[in-house]
């Protein structure tokens, strides 16, 4: 989406002015001689000035976006003329685990995350997700502010509570918050022991309160950047719950749902923003934390000579083809707990051979269908 404001000036007379996106029309208008009063510009009778506050939406899937303005005025400037202010161009996400698509709607993806697959558009998980921590969802678990460290609370924080802990809204607990957290305030905690994964997914519901002009609400993952927002006055704020009750700026709820690759045993998630102003003016927070991971899924090695020699492919889930692969099956390593089944027949049907342990040399498949269990 495109939002600006035109400025329309001088004699328009059945005039119009044009925005195309990619060399593509989006919108028209066409002005009269008479619309508008007299602002700024010519002041001559009937020269009126008009504003004009504009919204346009566009799907787009492209990395890249030319937006431009035109018109069809023929006179000179100073009898018609046009210009445009507080411009902001806003891209509407994907759907979850969609890395592009042409719309936000739930089958309008293109390429899902490598956690997920397409199916008809939309992006399906591939696997399960295991909680690794769940914080700040309800009363009893905001105790877990202890393991977290707090850098640069609002000195204007020795006018409220010392409890890093504010209510927004009715019966709503968020870390940070009003008074709380501003300039160069910092959040953090390092989760370790993480059993074995590719991917870890972070959700989180953050809150923008009070006066942002610009700035941006930060998510770092081992000091590297996963997620960011830019706030401003022009931002859809949607009530005021919980910042300066005399202020005419609204605070904004944000639910963010982002997946990392990531395979160490460690992890470090840090909360920030570039405010540079104190807490009573802007501030944030958060609350309804999850970690979740996804585990690394244990595969059965094939090879295709005896003694584990030759090329190699993976059985990772079912197989209903044998000519997955580019030779025959000849050897196999089987993680401790896995299973090989071979069935004769579709549907993983008929006869059936099955393995546990590692096969150092098999003389003859007799199989067509593979279940991993």
């Amino acid at each position: 989406m495109i939002k600006f404001t035109l400025w329309k000036f001088g004699q328009w007379d059945n005039d119009q002015f044009y925005v195309h996106i990619d060399d593509e029309q989006v919108y028209k208008q066409t002005f009269q001689m008479l619309d508008g009063l007299s602002i700024c510009g010519d002041c001559k009778p009937g020269y009126g000035q008009k504003l004009v506050n504009i919204e346009i939406i566009q799907k787009h899937k492209k990395n890249e976006m030319t937006v431009k303005f035109s018109s069809s005025l023929k006179q000179d400037p100073e009898d018609q003329s046009w210009g445009i202010r507080d411009f902001f161009a806003f891209v509407a996400e994907c759907p979850k685990f969609c890395k592009s698509c042409f719309g936000s709607g739930d089958n309008e993806c293109l390429k899902c995350e490598e956690t997920h697959q397409l199916i008809e558009g939309k992006c399906v998980n591939k696997d399960d997700w295991f909680i690794l921590s769940k914080e700040f969802n309800e009363p009893s678990s905001f105790k877990k502010i202890k393991e977290w460290q707090i850098d640069n609370i609002d000195p204007i924080q020795s006018e409220v509570d010392t409890s890093p802990i504010t209510q927004c809204g009715k019966d709503i607990s968020i870390v940070g918050g009003y008074k709380i957290l501003a300039k160069k305030s910092q959040v953090s905690k390092i989760y370790t022991n993480i059993p074995a994964h590719n991917f870890l997914r972070l959700r989180i519901t953050m809150y923008k309160i009070d006066r942002w002009d610009g700035e941006e609400l930060l998510i770092l993952g081992d000091n590297k950047q996963i997620w960011s927002q830019l706030l401003g006055w022009n931002d859809p704020g949607q009530s005021n719950i919980c910042g300066d009750p005399k202020s005419p700026w609204k605070e904004r709820i944000m639910f963010i749902d982002q997946v990392i690759e990531h395979n160490k045993d460690e992890f470090k998630l840090t909360i920030t923003s570039t405010l540079q102003v104190t807490a009573d003016i802007a501030s944030w927070g958060f609350r309804d934390l999850m970690i979740l991971y996804s585990p690394i899924k244990e595969c059965i090695t094939v090879f295709s000579e005896c003694n584990y020699q030759g090329e190699q492919g993976q059985i990772c889930d079912n197989v209903e083809e044998l000519n997955k692969f580019d030779f025959h099956i000849k050897s196999m390593q089987i993680p401790e707990g896995l299973k090989f089944v071979g069935f004769k027949n579709a549907q993983f049907k008929g006869d059936r051979v099955e393995y546990t342990t590692n096969q150092k040399c098999l003389e003859d498949i007799q199989y067509s269908f593979i279940q991993r269990l």
